[in-house]
């Protein structure tokens, strides 16, 4: 992976876990940005991680403001566009330093390498498990029964706000109407995805067999929409 490539990787976590903040979402620590980041600060000296992490926590101060500002009845568009030019400046600053550290050593490199092919596999697994019934059901029997009561409990929310949107937009609801409701969807979705990424912590074997189980899925995928394409005719004569 070429360096500039994976500077850009590293700051997409942080930039991942930032965005997660402003919209109030939970991560788990092995998901994502917040890991990446006090990765990267340990490699730093003292006074620079202590720059960064005040850097970081200005950053998500920006954002909670500028959430604020949309989220009010009538939102203030000059002091929104203030805002975001302060943010585009801190991110920038934040960026160059990060990329600064990331790239100056080697060590450091190898394990947000890493820490990406993990956070990446995690994802495509415990994303599998909820999607797929089979795998649900592994999950289920594995985690703990305060866990798994949690996430049946979340499905079955689920299914109920996914009819109730479907309802509504068949019965003409826009957009706007949906937003409480999907506002609870992604708030469970989150609930869910916390609460797999405990269990596959915990549970290597299933990730593993999970993950396989997703590969293997999306090469079926791949194979049913390859014979579906037409064929090219061959030239007569």
């Amino acid at each position: 992976m070429k360096l500039a490539t994976f500077s850009g990787l590293v700051l997409l976590f942080l930039v991942s876990a930032a965005d997660a903040k402003m919209h109030g979402e939970r991560r788990h620590p092995n998901i994502g940005g917040d890991e990446a980041f006090e990765l990267v600060l340990s490699y730093a000296d003292e006074a620079t991680a202590a720059d960064l992490t005040a850097l970081r926590a200005e950053i998500d101060a920006k954002r909670t403001e500028l959430k604020a500002l949309h989220d009010a009845d009538e939102m203030d568009s000059d002091a929104a566009g203030a805002l975001r030019e302060e943010l585009r400046t801190l991110r920038k600053s934040l960026s160059e330093q990060v990329r600064g550290i990331v790239q100056a050593n080697e060590e450091l490199r190898t394990e947000l390498r890493s820490l990406a092919r993990d956070t990446r596999q995690d994802r495509i697994a415990g994303g599998f498990a909820l999607r797929n019934d089979d795998g649900f059901n592994e999950l289920i029997a594995v985690a703990s029964a305060e866990q798994a009561a949690a996430l049946t409990d979340s499905q079955g929310q689920i299914d109920a706000i996914r009819s109730e949107i479907q309802a509504a937009r068949e019965a003409g609801a826009t957009r706007e109407d949906l937003q409480e409701l999907t506002a609870q969807l992604r708030a469970l979705r989150e609930e869910q995805r916390d609460i797999v990424a405990a269990v596959l912590e915990e549970n290597a074997e299933l990730r593993a067999s999970l993950l396989q189980q997703a590969r293997e899925a999306r090469q079926e995928m791949r194979g049913e929409m390859r014979d579906k394409r037409p064929r090219p005719r061959r030239p007569r004569g």
